[in-house]
């Protein structure tokens, strides 16, 4: 018989569900101590000779409290006694299982999860400072398999609405109305561009895409502009590529981009989102791109020559001088998403709830347009939400400048702002109108990600005109 504190020789240790006998001769695998000893400090400790290939962890606290009579005696832990199985590693007393595993299998000591199955093993007692579980959700059986929450990832489907806007509103603690929602994502005969996780009709993560055409020195391709990406609390625990919202986010790649519906995308992330993409997602295919950001005081409204030459009309939801003025001035924007008559229906008309400023620019005795302007006044700004002009008809520039100065007098405005990333021209002509450049206050960036060799991400990068529009923050 084995002295007390000792594993016997010749122990049955259960081991993945199959009975091996540990070798006769003395051990000394790397769990034994100087001079024997089978305590010490805390490890977890595999033994390369025992076939069993159990992992297990001692503590000196718990062998000594064995060795002065504590919880068990000598004769628990006789040779073939119940409480004898699966010690042969350093002398351990765990608690011993109940008789018969799952399944009629035998079962591990509780608590134990053998290495047999390849599953991390818990024993039950003092926890170190500062441990948490590392998946709270899942639920460690004796002898059984760590089992996963159920959840699908699949793409939208109708009847999903509620929930999706019930998630974002929970994450971005905001009360958007679900005709909001129905506006931002209308119907489309090959589906929503939006992919989710759900359990049990709860959405766990979310990631959408507003479909648009993208034009890259001449030639055109359909994106999307990421919008509404999101996780629910819950399902935040992990960010790996295990996680359910990478796995959400990929699974879209994999429906949308890949496929080819949607091979190219962009989006505007704020700094932690934008770390989070560029380490498991892609995010800097295209080299990152800082949004310029413009604002001013209001200025009184200016008299200015140049400006009297031009006039201003306001714009339909429905305008198809939009497509004339587009095909006169679109090669001046190279990497641009196009601005037509079908995009600003789709994206300036019929909002619920916001109304948008949107006028045709003209020179003062023509009727074919040389620019537009949208803007947005609420919460004491006046943002430039788009901006389209020609060139050659710096006027029309000056114009839309006087407009929103207007704007600002007539709502009380204390500020105006807009984006404008690829138009060094119109940044500097801006500028002399009382803008000056500042960091963007979101601190957003634009990323893209192409599931398509020849579009031309370096092109891209170096040209690519943005406004507040090509967000879906105003």
């Amino acid at each position: 018989m084995a002295a007390a504190g000792e594993a016997p020789r010749g122990a049955l240790c259960r081991g993945g569900g199959r009975e091996s006998r540990a070798p006769r001769r003395p051990c000394d695998g790397p769990h034994r101590g100087p001079g024997g000893d089978r305590g010490g400090v805390a490890r977890a400790l595999l033994c390369p000779q025992l076939r069993c290939g159990v992992a297990l962890a001692a503590t000196a606290l718990r062998g000594r409290r064995d060795e002065d009579g504590g919880r068990g005696g000598a004769g628990d832990r006789a040779p073939g006694s119940a409480r004898s199985r699966c010690r042969a590693v350093a002398g351990l007393h765990l608690p011993a299982p109940d008789a018969g595993g799952r399944g009629g299998r035998p079962a591990g000591p509780a608590g134990v999860a053998h290495a047999g199955r390849h599953r991390r093993a818990v024993v039950r007692g003092r926890r170190r400072p500062g441990w948490r579980p590392v998946a709270p959700d899942r639920v460690l059986e004796l002898g059984g398999r760590v089992s996963e929450p159920e959840y699908t990832i699949r793409a939208f489907s109708p009847g999903d609405e509620e929930a999706v806007n019930r998630g974002f509103n929970d994450a971005f603690h905001l009360d958007r109305p679900l005709d909001e929602w129905a506006w931002k994502f209308p119907p489309d005969p090959d589906g929503r561009l939006i992919m989710i996780a759900e359990r049990e009709g709860e959405v766990l993560a979310h990631y959408a895409g507003v479909p648009v055409r993208l034009q890259i020195e001449g030639r055109m391709w359909n994106a999307s502009q990421i919008v509404d990406v999101y996780s629910a609390r819950k399902a935040r625990g992990s960010f790996t590529r295990r996680g359910v919202w990478v796995q959400t986010v990929e699974a879209f790649f994999d429906a949308f981009g890949r496929s080819g519906r949607s091979p190219l995308l962009f989006g505007f992330p704020s700094p932690r989102p934008l770390r989070l993409g560029v380490l498991q997602l892609g995010y800097d295919a295209m080299e990152p791109q800082p949004v310029r950001y413009f604002s001013r005081r209001p200025p009184a409204p200016s008299a200015g020559l140049r400006r009297r030459a031009y006039r201003a009309e306001l714009a339909r939801d429905w305008e198809p001088r939009l497509d004339e003025l587009w095909q006169r001035v679109g090669d001046q924007y190279p990497v641009a998403v196009v601005r037509d008559a079908r995009h600003a229906a789709r994206r300036l008309a019929g909002r619920p709830g916001v109304r948008y400023h949107r006028f045709l620019l003209f020179p003062r005795f023509s009727f074919h347009p040389v620019g537009f302007a949208a803007f947005r006044t609420d919460g004491g700004r006046v943002r430039w939400v788009d901006l389209v002009w020609d060139h050659r008809h710096p006027g029309a520039l000056e114009l839309a400048s006087h407009l929103s100065a207007g704007l600002a007098a007539q709502t009380g405005a204390e500020v105006e702002e807009l984006w404008l990333n690829g138009d060094a021209e119109g940044q500097a002509r801006l500028e002399r109108r009382g803008f000056q450049e500042a960091a963007e206050p979101g601190q957003l960036t634009m990323v893209a990600r192409a599931f398509d060799p020849e579009v031309d991400l370096k092109a891209m990068a170096a040209k690519i005109y943005v406004t507040m529009g090509d967000s879906d923050l105003v």
